[in-house]
């Protein structure tokens, strides 16, 4: 009987030694495929940033780097594995940003092509400026003291699109962003895989501090395979958090305050009752702050440029974030 138990285990254990993710596709019909191309163009530059491309500084977003998240999309979506129903059935996007062909761009009012622009005097007496304008096909959409909004052609590389300016003067760029609570991250990028992780956030009181942050992780292999690696986080109790404020009343609720927001030098913390951590990033995902808080705390914030940041807090398996504003 202990040789048969021995024998079994063994088994069971090389099962899950030779366990292969599941075949997939990376193709779609035409009406899937416009569901996640924004997605991909604004997971590729995270896909960048995360890999150490050297793209990452371009302002064009390369095509075979939209495609190769694109594909790992969809085939996120094709799966017959793991929880492939609640990520597609929930409608998780990365579409952060209202229109990811605009953005506003702060600079100094006293720079001379400001004040064209200002007075709508385009081409500017700055040739640079009007290099950048003609290239990528800029139309000024609105202007107010300092802060103008320019909307492209295309879908760019936010980033790049933030240094080619900085190399005529400085300024912070940032996109004209609407803040969804449900969203899709590039973890890892590898050669050979990309990790997606798939957020789904709900809640009375969102996006300041959702009450439910449910998250899935997916493996994504060049081969369109998929490998499902789980699920963690807060349940769902109820489809679209529908009568939420009545049914979420568990050790999973986390009555965190994150303020002030807008914010300047620095943010309060209350809520916190056990070790937490805590993480600002910017609209691009770079890590712009981190550490531990112990108890309620401030959080210094006067190396942060104006704009728009998000903050994540864990404990454990709770999570909890948000979008924060830092003032001028």
């Amino acid at each position: 009987m202990k040789y048969l138990y021995l024998i079994m285990v063994s088994i069971l254990l090389s099962l899950q030694i030779s366990a292969q993710p599941t075949p997939s596709s990376c193709s779609a019909p035409d009406s899937v495929v416009q569901k996640y191309i924004i997605d991909a163009k604004g997971l590729a530059v995270q896909a960048m940033q995360k890999s150490g491309s050297p793209f990452y500084d371009s302002v064009i977003i390369p095509q075979e780097w939209t495609d190769t998240v694109l594909h790992a999309l969809l085939a996120v979506y094709n799966t017959t594995s793991g929880a492939r129903d609640s990520v597609v059935g929930y409608h998780i996007h990365c579409t952060d940003f209202k229109d990811l062909n605009k953005f506003y761009i702060y600079a100094d009012t006293g720079l001379a092509w400001v004040r064209d622009i200002k007075n709508g005097i385009i081409p500017t007496s700055n040739t640079a400026v009007n290099n950048i304008i003609s290239t990528y096909k800029l139309v000024k959409l609105s202007y107010s003291p300092g802060v103008i909004l320019f909307k492209s052609d295309s879908i760019y590389n936010l980033h790049g699109m933030s240094e080619a300016w900085n190399r005529i003067d400085s300024i912070t760029l940032y996109p004209d962003l609407l803040f969804y609570t449900s969203t899709i991250f590039v973890d890892t990028m590898t050669m050979d895989y990309i990790q997606l992780r798939f957020r789904y956030s709900c809640g009375v009181d969102c996006p300041s501090g959702c009450e439910v942050n449910r998250y899935w992780k997916y493996k994504v292999y060049n081969n369109c395979s998929v490998e499902y690696l789980g699920s963690y986080g807060s349940p769902i109790k109820s489809v679209g958090c529908i009568n939420l404020a009545l049914e979420v009343k568990d050790v999973n609720r986390w009555d965190v305050k994150v303020y002030p927001n807008p914010f300047f030098d620095k943010l309060k913390v209350d809520g916190i009752d056990k070790e937490t951590s805590y993480t600002v990033t910017n609209i691009l995902g770079q890590e712009c702050l981190s550490g531990t808080l112990k108890n309620n705390a401030d959080i210094s914030t006067s190396i942060l440029k104006p704009g728009i940041y998000f903050i994540k807090l864990q404990s454990g398996n709770i999570v909890q974030e948000m979008k924060i504003i830092k003032a001028e």
